[in-house]
């Protein structure tokens, strides 16, 4: 983990950290503060960008086979 997103963590945590998920959050509204709350909405972009990248890979990978 890079120091800048390390900080960023701690800063984040400092203010009561995670509620722990519910098995499916796409259904489930977020909850916390408004910080944890914005925190957890960036997180989730970038997850969702990083999955859609890998998934790709994979797809043009499985296409070479």
């Amino acid at each position: 983990m890079n120091a800048s997103l390390g900080g960023s963590i701690e800063a984040w945590e400092g203010e009561g950290g995670a509620i722990p998920a519910a098995p499916s959050t796409l259904t489930v509204p977020l909850r916390g503060s408004e910080a944890q709350v914005e925190w957890a909405e960036r997180i989730r972009l970038q997850v969702d960008a990083e999955f859609d990248r890998v998934a790709s890979a994979f797809r043009v990978v499985s296409r070479r086979q």
